[in-house]
């Protein structure tokens, strides 16, 4: 493999703030590349990556030499060009985006054939003609990139917001003439949430304009998961601030303890197809996806938005790598919005995507999980938002 290739990878780290961990890679970085110029092992390694993460055999020959051969990989023709199909697709669907008319099984989606082995990259915004991606807000690709993009024959839309908080884009999808289910779990919150949805209808209703039309928006006060219940969540006193699972918050920033029926997107939506399914669960989001395995598994949702968190997934017991793989298995294909980071004393603050990113046509799973983690100034508390079609 081209020396080229391996220092790629390690100025992605370097630039993410984690210069003495790009080092103390150097070596086994080097070791893999007489690897990589193996052909059988590039392809051996790509198919089996998934195990790198795993504990069994595979994991010390391969925790990071997968990622490095996963390059080398996807530089050749049958990669490039599986690549290249990703991203047609993606290009395609964002440029007109609309609901699948039918629920549609894995592998037959856009002349995809199936079986194929996991697909491990995101497809980067410059790849897909998108730059600008990398530079917007999930709200701000949402209200003026999405929805100006829907095409008008498609008629209204179902959009489905998990996680919706105060109703940040409620307003924008009724304001768009199109239909929305908004699912909020904290009680305070989904109380803001229906007052604001329920004030904004009508007003509408107060003034008609002519030819405009206005979508419904519906809430429902309930956590989302695996499996139907209730659960147990610990909450601070802010107003609309999310909570955490009992077991796994702090009881020294724990104010109430409160019990929260829990539905699955299955027992919901279980003939829907919507053209967006949005998850921002402060990192409970693997538990959304699991519980949505069959809409997922029918294509029911045109484009996936979710929240992808390094320290919320792995405080929840999950992490940014286990999510892009559990999406990929699905038979979704990412790219990615702009990046944040945690502040102290502060809420967050936006940054300008990695430079090594932004030249690439595409990034592999495990490089994207390393770069999260290790973002200034706060180490680990780094995200982004995945957008998947």
């Amino acid at each position: 493999m081209p020396p080229s290739k391996w220092h790629t990878q390690l100025q992605i780290v370097r630039e993410a703030g984690a210069e003495a961990e790009a080092e103390a890679e150097a070596e086994t970085l080097v070791e893999a590349e007489q690897h990589c110029d193996d052909v059988w092992f590039a392809r051996k390694c790509s198919r089996r990556a998934h195990e790198c993460t795993l504990d069994g055999p595979m994991r010390h020959q391969c925790r990071r030499t997968c990622g490095v051969c996963s390059d080398a990989f996807v530089a050749d023709a049958f990669s490039d060009s599986r690549m290249e199909e990703h991203v047609r697709t993606g290009a395609s669907i964002l440029a007109g985006p609309e609901q699948p008319p039918r629920a549609t099984p894995i592998g037959r989606v856009a002349g995809l054939r199936s079986p194929r082995p996991p697909w491990g990259h995101l497809i980067t915004p410059t790849a897909l003609g998108l730059e600008q991606l990398g530079s917007l807000s999930p709200e701000d690709f949402f209200a003026r990139v999405l929805l100006p993009a829907v095409p008008r024959r498609s008629g209204t839309q179902l959009i489905v917001d998990v996680g919706a908080n105060v109703g940040q884009f409620a307003m924008t999808i009724a304001n768009a003439g199109h239909d929305g289910l908004c699912f909020e779990a904290a009680p305070p919150t989904c109380r803001i949430l229906q007052g604001s949805v329920a004030a904004a209808a009508a007003a509408a209703a107060a003034v008609t304009v002519p030819g405009r039309l206005r979508g419904t928006v519906s809430v429902r006060c309930v956590a989302v998961g695996r499996e139907a219940g209730n659960v147990s969540f610990t909450m601070s006193g802010a107003r609309n601030a999310s909570f955490a699972l009992a077991r796994h918050s702090s009881t020294e920033h724990a104010r109430t303890r409160i019990d929260v029926p829990m539905v699955t997107l299955d027992d919901e939506l279980p003939n829907a197809s919507m053209l967006l399914l949005k998850i921002d669960t402060q990192g409970f989001d693997m538990d959304v996806l699991q519980g949505a395995a069959r809409l997922l598994q029918r294509r029911a949702a045109r484009l996936l938005l979710i929240e992808m968190s390094h320290e919320l997934l792995n405080r929840a017991g999950s992490s940014p790598l286990y999510l892009m793989q559990h999406i990929a298995r699905t038979g979704y294909v990412c790219t990615f919005l702009r990046f944040f980071v945690g502040i102290p004393n502060h809420r967050y603050r936006r940054i300008p995507t990695p430079l090594g990113l932004i030249t690439r046509r595409s990034v592999s799973f495990e490089i994207m999980d390393q770069l999260l983690g290790a973002l200034p100034p706060s180490n680990k508390s780094g995200w982004t938002d995945l957008l998947c079609w």
